[in-house]
């Protein structure tokens, strides 16, 4: 149908340019409209590691992790980021999201999600480690 028609649009603006990030973002709505939302988290977390400012991507990413499975695990840690200021750090968003996807055993999303962290990037080694050490798990 429709949705998946979108789907196939916004997978081949992606490689035409692959550092747009609407592209991103339509192919993880798309994705998330198909029930798919290991696929949908990992797009808008590529999306980010071209474009980490993209705030549409990051509230995407965020909407698609309180709409999938995760919800219930995820919620909760996304009030404590917001506390902390850190719920418009695409890293730290994108981190948590993959470290939830290891717990989760959902490992190809997870990686995927996770080295899309390591693309966007942060100064703190700490934060830094706990990426390599999920994606080691």
């Amino acid at each position: 149908g429709q949705v998946e028609k979108s789907l196939e649009d916004a997978r081949k603006a992606r490689t035409i340019c692959p550092k747009w990030g609407k592209a991103y973002l339509r192919e993880g709505v798309a994705l998330q409209e198909l029930g798919r939302h290991g696929d949908a988290l990992a797009a808008f977390a590529c999306g980010l590691g071209q474009e980490p400012a993209n705030t549409q991507l990051l509230d995407g990413l965020v909407e698609a992790a309180l709409n999938s499975p995760l919800k219930e695990k995820l919620e909760p840690t996304f009030h404590q980021l917001e506390k902390f200021g850190l719920k418009s750090s695409p890293f730290v968003i994108i981190a948590v999201i993959g470290q939830e996807l290891v717990a989760a055993g959902h490992f190809s999303a997870a990686v995927t999600i996770l080295e899309a962290a390591l693309k966007v990037g942060t100064c703190s080694l700490k934060l830094r480690g706990s990426v390599f050490s999920a994606l080691s798990s």
